[in-house]
């Protein structure tokens, strides 16, 4: 069986399924964004036990391995004014503490950071926090505002054609990863099909809108060489949704199909065949 399909049919496959049964056994609340995103965040963690064979560790050496700590944390967010009322300032505030501590607890592990001092370092993670931050919430508000398929079909775009582009950067982890992804947010797309009043779009941003941009920064800084250029039109690939689903995807399309081409310009087959 060829390793593609083995990864689909073990690993995606399994995990959007469980996404799916999260999501219609939460069906009642369709009108909600918060089901979408407890569904996303269930299947990713299914995912990647099923990708690691292991429960996820609590403090993992490889800062990769931190992305299901990073869906929980977006969850939390999305979760933290249901039943209570926070104020907004306390919701923006946290969504900045997160956005700003994700860079940091993915990249400190790098062995050849590019900063030198450390007046330089709190300069690269205030600014990858900051584009982190504003990418984030920028996605979700616009889920918000669009109901039916045209978030999560624009997301799986961006995800599938990012995990190409990952696997060109020979890192082929992240874009199982990002694979995984597009899996789980197709139970969403597909309920914003059945149900296109549903404000799922909304619950699929707050989670995928964070992971994505982490897998596109681990693979510029760990791969071989994710191109900034892709890293930023993966990242702007979702933000172009549109009421209208397929124009969603044709648009989310063509940002995407440009970082794949920019990662195959920099990273050529080797003339020896490996």
């Amino acid at each position: 069986m060829p390793y593609e399909v083995e990864v689909f049919l073990t690993k995606i496959l399994p995990a959007s399924v469980g996404s799916g049964l999260v999501l219609f056994g939460l069906w009642r609340w369709r009108l909600a964004t918060w089901p979408a995103a407890v569904a996303i965040t269930v299947g990713f963690v299914v995912g990647r036990v099923l990708t690691t064979k292991s429960a996820p560790e609590l403090w993992p050496v490889d800062s990769t391995q931190l992305v299901v700590h990073f869906a929980l944390l977006a969850l939390l967010v999305q979760l933290s004014g249901i039943g209570c009322k926070i104020p907004k300032a306390a919701w923006i505030a946290a969504r900045v503490v997160v956005a700003l501590a994700v860079p940091y607890l993915l990249l400190r592990t790098l062995a050849q950071p590019p900063w030198e001092s450390t007046l330089e370092q709190v300069l690269w993670f205030g600014a990858l926090g900051g584009a982190l931050f504003v990418s984030w919430s920028a996605l979700e508000w616009r889920g918000t505002r669009l109901t039916g398929p045209a978030i999560p079909v624009a997301l799986i775009v961006a995800a599938t054609g990012g995990s190409i582009a990952l696997v060109q950067a020979h890192a082929a982890g992240l874009g199982q990863t990002a694979a995984l992804v597009a899996g789980v947010v197709g139970p969403v797309a597909l309920m914003g099909f059945l149900s296109p009043d549903s404000k799922a779009g909304g619950g699929a941003a707050s989670v995928a809108g964070l992971l994505l941009p982490v897998l596109w920064l681990a693979g510029h800084f760990f791969g071989d060489e994710l191109p900034v250029a892709s890293v930023l039109l993966l990242t702007a690939a979702p933000l172009l949704s549109l009421r209208n689903w397929w124009l969603s995807g044709l648009l989310a399309a063509v940002p995407t199909a440009a970082a794949v081409w920019l990662a195959v310009q920099a990273n050529p087959p080797s003339p020896y065949g490996y």
